[in-house]
């Protein structure tokens, strides 16, 4: 019977922590940054947005209820 016995020795990591930073465009240039996400319990969608410029400035925002999507279409 102890032969059966199934033990686990390794700890596996729950998650990892990545650092993740905005670049700033060339001069001249802008950075549109978008996101868009959907509730799993109700598929109800919305999505956001902004533009800054090489400075880190926010130029323009944006966001909006998009009703019942897809999150690859909330995404796009």
């Amino acid at each position: 019977m102890e032969k059966d016995r199934l033990v686990l020795k390794t700890v596996l990591p729950i998650r990892t922590e990545v650092e993740i930073s905005w670049k700033s465009p060339p001069p001249e240039w802008v950075t549109l940054n978008s996101d868009g996400s959907v509730l799993p319990d109700t598929g109800q969608a919305a999505a956001g947005g902004l533009i800054r410029d090489h400075t880190g400035r926010c130029i323009a925002a944006y966001a909006r209820n998009l009703g019942f999507c897809s999150i690859t279409q909330a995404e796009l």
